[in-house]
């Protein structure tokens, strides 16, 4: 799980949530509306769809309790940015704790314009896909030819199948 927040953290961290992930005295639960706000394509599926109650097991585990039906589509969907927000934030704190263990909170709170490009993916053509984290990996090898060398290419090659798994669903 901590592997799958880092890469969902990469790919959709936006300037707010880094601040707030950097601050001193964060306010996790003060993040802005505009962070978690729905995906297009989840918000236009709320509306083009005729029938709600296909997607209802959905619906219902991000917390809505209401009838499901046309007439709900905005409840429907302040529910699952709801569900969105605190998802995200419970990802931020955890993100946060791990960072810490490192003492790298304050490292980004000292720095906080040097580590901004770390978590907050501005601008250019690049998309953060498991190609892009592997290709700016710096291991520290063992010397070529021993176990332990081939042992680490081994992870390292785990690691990288793992990212490519989760980019593929």
């Amino acid at each position: 799980m901590p592997l799958q927040i880092l890469a969902l953290h990469v790919k959709e961290c936006n300037t707010a949530e880094y601040e707030t992930l950097s601050d001193s005295e964060p306010e996790l639960s003060n993040l802005p509306p505009d962070s978690p706000d729905l995906s297009p394509a989840t918000e236009e599926k709320i509306e083009e769809t005729s029938d709600l109650l296909k997607y209802s097991d959905q619906i219902m585990s991000c917390g809505y309790t209401g009838p499901i039906n046309d007439q709900n589509k905005g409840n429907i969907k302040r529910a699952i940015a709801m569900h969105a927000t605190a998802r995200r934030t419970l990802m931020l704190q955890q993100l946060r704790e791990g960072l810490q263990l490192y003492h790298l909170v304050d490292i980004m709170e000292k720095n906080k314009e040097v580590c901004r490009s770390l978590f907050v993916f501005e601008g250019g053509n690049d998309q953060v896909d498991s190609q892009y984290i592997v290709s700016h990996l710096d291991p520290k090898m063992s010397e070529s030819g021993t176990l332990k060398h081939s042992k680490e290419m081994q992870i390292l090659n785990n690691f990288q199948n793992f990212l490519m798994e989760l980019e593929e669903g």
